[in-house]
């Protein structure tokens, strides 16, 4: 019999721990999962899955955060890959309402294009500080991207957007519609998706 291997990536949504149900609050930025976390993907990686730690910006500014980048830094260099995730609500820099993010603006694509930018670079340059590298993967939170995304994406040096979440509409929570794509790769200006 012949013996197939499986080669498996996984993209995980590393990001503060909140009740989706219960508001969209900039406060809502703890990180408690760190260790639960390391253990999880060791055994991801024992299988010989490639991981993708998409990296928001309460995460990555947690001391959680920095011991399951600097672990898997160390120990599976050639296992991960950090990219950057963008939770608007808890990115700076800072909307003028720091009480509650609306549902609408809980998409990175419904901020202007200023505002996604600004959140965007100060994300990448976060990532870049505590990871040493460049990050050149994208996931919009909420796997909001909008009409301004790729050309940010495009000016801060990514070469893939993996936000679009094929089958599925979230217009009804003024959200995109992806129930046009399925799961066929393509490349637009450069850009994999």
């Amino acid at each position: 019999m012949k013996k197939i291997e499986a080669t498996l990536a996984i993209v995980i949504h590393t990001e503060e721990e909140f009740n989706w149900n219960a508001g969209f609050y900039p406060s809502n930025n703890r990180v408690t999962h760190g260790d639960k976390l390391i253990v999880f993907c060791e055994k991801l990686i024992a299988l010989g899955a490639k991981i993708t730690f998409a990296l928001d910006y309460a995460f990555v500014g947690s001391v959680n955060g920095v011991k399951v980048i600097e672990h898997f830094k160390a120990k599976h260099p050639d296992h991960v890959e950090f990219a950057t995730h963008l939770h608007p609500w808890v990115n700076p820099p800072s909307s003028n309402d720091e009480t509650q993010v609306s549902n609408f603006n809980s998409y990175p694509g419904n901020l202007s294009k200023k505002i996604e930018f600004d959140k965007l670079k100060a994300l990448t340059d976060k990532i870049t500080d505590i990871c040493g590298q460049a990050p050149v993967t994208y996931l919009a939170g909420r796997y909001g991207i909008g009409e301004n995304t790729l050309n940010s994406l495009l000016k801060l040096g990514y070469q893939t957007d993996v936000s679009i979440s094929p089958f599925s509409d979230f217009t009804h929570q003024e959200g995109p519609n992806f129930s046009a794509f399925n799961n066929t790769t393509f490349e637009k200006n450069g850009l994999k998706h």
